[in-house]
């Protein structure tokens, strides 16, 4: 686990815009005791969120939008940079590609907002409380503290009733990743 003193924000902000702009292959370690550590390329770096792609087996796993202030730590990953590099160059997603929407990162409405614009099927983390748990479902109704998502269970079902999120419990989100595209193929369009 890492502790706060590692690095200030403004060193974090520094090293995620570096690696952004060289697409160094990275690790970024989260503050929260037992919260994943992330290995992707940093696609941008908002106000309050940063934006990643993911890797996993060598290719691109979807994206991933975290809290600039939970970042303890930014590591390059050089020992399988070249292995990455030329993997995403077979599958021709070298540099990582963004995602097909544009991803606001400078406060938690915003960004809850475009998802919910864009329907899309999101993981929601609230790691603070929960490390180990993923809530995944479309993101509706967003307002400046709170926001409903309708969600898909772990059997694949949508469930009947909205849960409702405060933007403060949020950690992580996620989207776009293979679990919740074959989630979202299992429990087709939702009925909201």
């Amino acid at each position: 686990m890492a502790s706060k003193q590692d690095e200030t924000i403004d060193q974090v902000r520094s090293r995620l815009e570096r690696a952004g702009k060289a697409d160094r292959y990275i690790r970024v370690t989260r503050f929260m005791p037992g919260a994943e550590a992330l290995d992707g390329f940093v696609l941008d770096v908002g106000a309050k969120w940063v934006s990643m792609a993911v890797i996993q087996s060598g290719r691109v796993n979807g994206f991933s939008t975290f809290r600039l202030r939970d970042v303890a730590r930014v590591s390059a990953r050089r020992q399988d940079e070249r292995f990455v590099e030329q993997s995403l160059r077979l599958d021709e997603t070298w540099p990582p590609p963004g995602p097909s929407f544009a991803v606001p990162l400078d406060s938690t409405q915003s960004l809850v907002h475009a998802l919910a614009v864009e329907s899309a099927l999101v993981g929601l983390h609230i790691e603070y409380q929960e490390p180990d748990v993923m809530f995944v479902g479309i993101p509706t109704r967003p307002r400046k503290r709170r926001f409903t998502m309708a969600e898909i269970t772990a059997q694949g079902e949508w469930d009947e009733d909205l849960s409702r999120w405060g933007v403060d419990e949020v950690s992580r989100i996620d989207f776009a990743d293979d679990y919740l595209r074959r989630l979202a193929t299992v429990a087709g369009p939702p009925e909201f």
